[in-house]
């Protein structure tokens, strides 16, 4: 797989005049008011237009799109951002933001990316503006576990990762563990409280918490999880692992039944013992525990 790099300079796009200025090595030079600057990541299906827009509404992010929709594949629109923890606008494709990012913090896609570049989707302003965080997750966590009288948390841990990352490489690993947030996102989509729950990476494997989600609800996110991965048939392609061809993932669901009284460390505790008794019980399963 070819290797995702920084265009040298920056360019500028109006969205309000629809032109744009496309990145140079030499000095930007003078930008009409109102211009964002823009870098290029150069990917092997095309390159990624990385925006910086400040918060833009919905029509400004389109015309955004629209006006560099003929030169790029993809446009990221970065709304914000705060060392390692980015804020992107929820019509970009996650895998595509979290790769570009990557590329423009470290000049590629390294070992601890996804470590760092954290959090991702299924996280709404309001009540229309979905945005995708990509950034260190545990104070969102925090907010969207006490912000409810009870909640359902479940992490889902991708089985023989390392061997994966041997095989194909630490690149091939880390898109896929953005897939991962990728599939997690259409499983909450699908879920009773899509519009309030939280996916987010945690370590390297992908929690999602998701606020006043009863013991049914938690288990069925849990299921739908683990039976998405089967579905997507990810091969494995290791010579020595044979029995087991497709890449699988281990789930653990927790609900908790009163937020107030038990602290989200504690759930997080839970949640990954559950982990290791699904792992245990031999992979490709749901561990569920109450906490009541």
């Amino acid at each position: 797989m070819e290797r995702a790099r920084r265009i040298e300079g920056l360019g500028w796009v109006h969205p309000g005049s629809r032109s744009f200025v496309l990145p140079r090595a030499s000095a930007m030079g003078a930008a009409p008011e109102g211009a964002l600057p823009f870098e290029l990541v150069e990917r092997g299906d095309g390159a990624v237009a990385v925006v910086r827009g400040s918060m833009l509404d919905a029509r400004d992010r389109s015309a955004v799109r629209a006006c560099l929709g003929d030169v790029v594949r993809h446009v990221v629109v970065l709304l914000a951002s705060d060392r390692d923890a980015f804020v992107v606008d929820g019509d970009a494709d996650a895998v595509t933001a979290v790769e570009a990012l990557a590329v423009l913090r470290d000049g590629e896609l390294d070992d601890d990316v996804v470590e760092h570049a954290g959090a991702a989707v299924a996280h709404r302003r309001g009540r229309r503006e979905r945005v995708t965080c990509v950034g260190r997750e545990a104070r969102a966590v925090e907010a969207a576990y006490r912000g409810a009288a009870r909640a359902g948390v479940v992490r889902a841990d991708l089985d023989r990762l390392m061997v994966y990352n041997d095989w194909l490489g630490v690149l091939e690993g880390d898109l896929l563990l953005a897939r991962l947030v990728g599939l997690a996102c259409a499983v909450v989509r699908e879920s009773a409280v899509s519009d309030r729950a939280l996916v987010s990476m945690h370590r390297r494997d992908v929690l999602v918490v998701g606020p006043d989600l009863d013991a049914r609800g938690t288990q069925s996110i849990a299921d739908a999880f683990v039976e998405r991965m089967r579905r997507s048939r990810v091969q494995l392609r290791h010579d020595e692992v044979r029995n087991v061809p497709y890449m699988t993932l281990s789930a653990g669901a927790v609900w908790v039944s009163n937020t107030a009284q038990t602290p989200v460390a504690r759930a997080l505790e839970e949640v990954d013992l559950a982990v290791q008794h699904a792992k245990l019980a031999g992979r490709d399963r749901v561990a569920f525990s109450r906490m009541e």
